[in-house]
């Protein structure tokens, strides 16, 4: 179901060094995985209410060089740009 997201969403889409991994910890904790992918990219996602996060595999993985991103959804780009600007 999508009635629970807000129009405006944010995605955290973080690096993993195993998916098998970070799927088992994130289910344990009451998670769904809604999307799982093996090729040509190892990605998936997992949602708990309002919340979505999205993993990749960097097979070599240190910790302290992390880096990742992050979506930023809107139905409405001209309200978010002018919300923001006077913020």
């Amino acid at each position: 179901p999508t009635d629970y997201l807000p129009a405006d969403r944010m995605i955290p889409i973080l690096p993993c060094r195993s998916i098998d991994d970070q799927l088992a910890f994130y289910e344990a904790i009451g998670f769904e995985v809604t999307y799982r992918q093996k090729a040509p990219n190892v990605f998936a996602a997992v949602r708990r209410g309002p919340i979505e996060l999205q993993f990749f595999v960097l097979k070599d993985y240190p910790p302290a060089d992390n880096y990742s991103t992050c979506y930023v959804l809107t139905a409405d780009v001209d309200r978010l740009y002018a919300e923001s600007a006077t913020a």
